[in-house]
């Protein structure tokens, strides 16, 4: 009998080449975030990044290195060179233990620009603005949003899990549940790589003990703030679809989703 592989990283590919720089087939994951914030109406973005990623993102951010002339009325190139230009870019060396939660500790250190939009960069929304639905909410509750889709009941172990209430339009987060076992919860609506992040959100993060394998997770300190009482909203996605590359199964996944996104940014250009 053979033994089964699961395949559950992008390793030893992502060994020297970063996951959020993977193309999804032509923009790499962390342009598509970064339009997409852009497109929201965010002017300025902050990018945490690690010794490895840092001078290959430069790059692809600095609006001095032109395209080739045969590629630069391509509409798709149009559009990133737009992006870069008018959005002001810093960076941030990622220092501190291992986790989700040490970019944005990182990042606040630097400047308390609050509130803001978290944005994990190998998570990537095809056919809907998360970031823009994200703020939307936010302007109506003034709390800490999740972004959220349903996934499959059989994906449900991978994921961070919401339990929420409605409240007319709006859905409110109950109980997240963390990579849930069988039978734990009924729900399957995941948690994704976008959030709006408040005071005190961040506040409660930088206080937060390290948790599961000791590292620093943005899931513990928002299980504190429900706990505390805080209100927390969830925003789900209607249109769009989410995609992760951090597995090859994700990433195989999102390529063949940003195909058909370009095939249609291409169509309609032609069609103005």
């Amino acid at each position: 009998m053979q033994p089964q592989v699961r395949l559950t990283r992008i390793y030893p590919a992502s060994k020297v080449f970063p996951k959020e720089l993977l193309p999804l087939p032509r923009l790499p994951a962390i342009a598509l975030v970064i339009m997409e914030m852009a497109e929201a109406g965010i002017e300025h973005i902050r990018i945490v990044v690690r010794n490895g990623n840092f001078n290959a993102i430069q790059a692809l951010l600095d609006p001095h290195v032109k395209p080739p002339a045969s590629i630069e009325n391509e509409p798709i190139v149009r559009r990133f060179e737009d992006v870069i230009r008018s959005t002001a870019f810093s960076f941030v060396e990622q220092n501190g233990g291992y986790g989700n939660g040490t970019p944005l500790i990182d990042a606040m250190a630097r400047s308390r620009d609050l509130p803001a939009i978290y944005a994990f960069a190998d998570d990537v929304v095809f056919g809907e603005n998360a970031s823009a639905r994200l703020l939307e909410t936010f302007r109506i509750t003034g709390q800490p949003v999740l972004a959220a889709q349903c996934v499959p009941a059989e994906d449900v172990s991978k994921f961070g899990i919401l339990e929420c209430v409605r409240s007319g339009r709006l859905h409110f987060v109950k109980r997240l549940i963390e990579k849930p076992n069988e039978g734990e919860t009924t729900s399957r609506l995941a948690s994704l790589g976008r959030y709006v992040v408040t005071e005190d959100l961040v506040d409660t993060l930088a206080t937060t003990a390290t948790g599961r394998g000791g590292e620093i997770w943005l899931t513990d300190a928002i299980l504190r703030l429900l706990r505390e009482g805080s209100e927390i909203a969830a925003c789900r996605l209607t249109r769009g679809r989410w995609h992760t590359v951090g597995t090859p199964d994700g990433f195989v996944k999102a390529v063949r989703a940003g195909l058909r996104a370009e095939r249609t940014l291409v169509s309609n250009a032609r069609c103005i």
